[in-house]
């Protein structure tokens, strides 16, 4: 935020600032700091952190090469009635703030678009990797995602009494008779790897999950389609092989359905974010239709199936009637398993 005046930038540590004319007359001071520094254009503001040039004199029009001005700064030129509200009005200045910090973030996003179409653009050769190790990546940077929303809720438990402290009283006794009651008048087992810190959690925060449910599943999916944003982790721009092979022609050793399952698998990496939606709404459509006309026998029981299987080929049926003797089991079964591996590749 600067006054009026014209922006100035010292010749040796390359600050920018504007000096303060209060009155439009010669005077000493006016003349010392016009010949003492160069006057630049609000155009020429340099975007990068180079190394300052000790041995530069007083030009007209330093650049980048000899001046050093962070590229990270964001500037918002107004005039001085605009700055001397700004100074004494809290609520205006919080305005232009968040004015400043929406076309700043409206510029870097139309940046972000562009690159990505460039990229999509442009011609890169594929770096070799193993199949192996870009799954065990895909796999840890999912773990650390996780691992990071565990942490919050530690820290969110932790400092529970600081971040609603109206509530925290009432919320605190609520955790603490139900904690009484599991160890004390009951003997709690804890599955699905809840332990009696979750629970804790979940007791004290019971009304705001009420609210807004946590949802692991829910949560791992979208940490899968942000990951899927990644550039790096796009299939497509990599070339899956052996390692002692990169430097030589050569094919992937995986067989036909091992490639199709690593397709389907990081389908959400290689796809557009449009494509992606639009394949999985026609793959749920058709999944749904198939099973409307699926064969009815695929309902029954597969217990009944395989208790008439014991009796009709125990040792007793082989005793009476041999002829009878048949694998109720398999032969009533195998349209279960048929409609499995159709419906697996499908």
């Amino acid at each position: 935020m600067a006054r009026e005046g014209p922006m100035n930038r010292c010749q040796i540590c390359g600050q920018c600032f504007k000096i303060v004319r209060l009155k439009d007359e010669f005077s000493a001071e006016q003349d010392y700091y016009s010949m003492m520094f160069a006057q630049i254009s609000q155009y020429e503001y340099s975007e990068d952190d180079l190394q300052v040039s000790i041995t530069s004199t007083y030009n007209d029009r330093p650049n980048a090469q000899q001046q050093t001005i962070p590229g990270t700064h964001v500037y918002l030129l107004v005039n001085s009635d605009e700055s001397d509200r700004i100074l004494v009005d809290p609520a205006y200045r919080l305005e232009k703030y968040a004015e400043m910090n929406e076309k700043l973030f409206a510029m870097h996003t139309a940046f972000h678009h562009i690159g990505k179409m460039v990229d999509e653009k442009e011609y890169r050769v594929k770096k070799p990797i193993e199949r192996s190790l870009y799954e065990n990546w895909h796999a840890m940077e999912l773990s650390m995602r996780k691992f990071d929303r565990i942490f919050n809720r530690v820290e969110k438990f932790d400092a529970r009494k600081f971040n609603d402290p109206e509530n925290h009283e009432r919320r605190e006794q609520r955790m603490l008779e139900k904690m009484r009651y599991r160890n004390v008048q009951n003997y709690t087992f804890f599955t699905g790897r809840l332990t009696e810190e979750e629970q804790q959690y979940r007791d004290y925060f019971e009304s705001d999950l009420e609210v807004d449910p946590e949802d692991s599943e829910l949560e791992e999916e979208m940490d899968r389609s942000i990951l899927s944003n990644h550039p790096d982790m796009n299939p497509n721009i990599w070339d899956f092989c052996d390692m002692y092979r990169q430097g030589e022609i050569h094919e992937n050793n995986e067989d036909i359905i091992e490639d199709k399952i690593f397709k389907y698998k990081y389908r959400i990496n290689a796809d557009h974010v449009d494509t992606y939606e639009r394949r999985s709404v026609r793959q749920a459509m058709r999944w749904r239709e198939r099973m409307e006309h699926r064969d009815p026998s695929i309902h029954a029981d597969l217990v009944d199936r395989y208790q008439r299987d014991w009796k009709d080929s125990s040792l007793g049926q082989i005793m009476l009637d041999t002829e009878s003797v048949q694998q109720t089991g398999e032969l009533e079964s195998r349209s279960y398993r048929e409609y499995m591996a159709r419906e697996g590749v499908q």
